[in-house]
């Protein structure tokens, strides 16, 4: 199945890509190949057989969203809300006007809604929210026109979760954060950096959420509010994290003017995905946050179709990267055990007869020799080179 985009794009699912593999397709030229549009149920509607969306036609908000499966509606009213702040005082919030939500992708793969608005700081701002076809995540996409101001102001996209009673989980560089119980002493509460995701679970259901362009959340409440001026000693820097189904995205700021721009200008998109469930998990929380902020390539190719380079097999592990060595005689693979039990792993290829294997560290240095199968304790990282023979 695919479709053509209003964009000119042509839109198609890759499926079974292997992993630190490729798969290749045939693009000819004809009529793209559909078996009828997605059936919406109203004018502010988006259903895709797994998610039912529905939005607020006057203010271009999400009111409800929905999972097959998950018999609650995991948004609040205030969904997607854009938020402005002038200056630091949450007490001048504002947000937009004269919202007109319109139909934008409508065909058999994608469907979308957009909500065009006049927004304060911007010049123009729209929303669009995505369902594709048998995929299970809801996307969407804010674009944001900023207009120059010099005077200090935020932006943030306002995320009202409804998981009650949740845990709030986000990934960090090789591993993951439980929220406050993992945290050191006097560290930053007011905000946080998540590297590719974040999860709020309870014991039935959860999201994990993800962002490729805005790294920065505040959870539970806008803690940005009034801290200029009082910056080493502002009784506002939170000494404790409330667990927290709302969040927000920090996407914009010019607070502090050194180091920094005095001011942001121009078009920004803000692309956010996520994925309700009905158990938290690690490994699956991790998988999502790569599928979210690693997207597959595509490239032009040429002769037959490649084979993976290399299988890492292994209960709750994943490869964080891969790389040429320095030396060009073989690759550099990260592997990462995100789960606190011991993994059993192996490591093998189509395209050699023959694996090395070696610890290694940020020299690349052969610091022990490794069997091509071996144990990973829980919440293990380990760096190898590879050697091709």
């Amino acid at each position: 199945m695919s479709q053509r985009l209003s964009t000119g794009e042509l839109a198609f699912i890759a499926e079974d890509v292997p992993a630190l593999g490729a798969k290749q397709y045939q693009v000819s030229q004809g009529t793209t190949f559909a078996d009828g549009k997605m059936k919406n149920p109203g004018i502010n509607t988006l259903d895709n057989g797994i998610y039912s969306i529905q939005l607020n036609p006057s203010t271009g908000n999400v009111t409800r969203i929905t999972k097959k499966g998950i018999d609650q509606n995991i948004a609040d009213s205030l969904f997607n809300r854009y938020v402005y702040l002038p200056g630091d005082s949450v007490e001048k919030l504002q947000t937009t006007a004269n919202a007109i939500v319109k139909q934008g992708e409508n065909g058999p793969l994608i469907t979308s809604l957009i909500s065009e608005s006049s927004a304060p700081g911007c010049k123009s701002l729209s929303r669009e929210i995505r369902l594709i076809k048998g995929i299970d995540r809801v996307e969407i996409i804010n674009t944001v026109n900023k207009e120059a101001i010099l005077k200090k102001e935020s932006v943030l996209f306002q995320f009202p979760f409804s998981v009650p009673g949740g845990q709030v989980r986000y990934s960090i560089p090789w591993g993951s954060v439980q929220l406050e119980a993992d945290q050191l002493p006097y560290s930053n509460r007011n905000w946080y950096t998540i590297q590719r995701w974040l999860d709020i679970s309870n014991g039935q259901y959860g999201v994990t959420w993800s962002s490729r362009d805005a790294p920065l959340v505040t959870v539970g409440d806008i803690s940005i509010a009034n801290l200029l001026g009082g910056l080493h000693f502002s009784p506002l820097w939170k000494k404790f994290s409330d667990q927290s189904s709302l969040i927000y995205s920090w996407v914009m700021n010019n607070l502090w003017h050194t180091n920094f721009p005095a001011k942001q200008e121009g078009t920004v998109k803000f692309r956010y995905y996520f994925t309700a469930h009905n158990k938290y998990d690690d490994f699956t929380a991790e998988k999502t946050g790569f599928e979210n902020t690693w997207p597959l390539l595509a490239a032009p190719s040429e002769g037959p179709p490649p084979t993976s380079l290399l299988s890492v097999t292994g209960n709750n592990v994943y490869t964080e990267g891969i790389k040429p060595s320095m030396d060009g005689k073989g690759f550099i693979i990260y592997i990462v055990n995100s789960n606190a039990a011991e993994s059993e792993v192996s490591i093998s290829s189509k395209t050699a007869d023959k694996l090395q294997l070696w610890k290694t560290n940020l020299l690349e240095e052969k610091k022990e020799p490794l069997n091509n199968s071996f144990t990973l304790p829980g919440k293990g990282i380990l760096m190898i080179l590879v050697e091709l023979k």
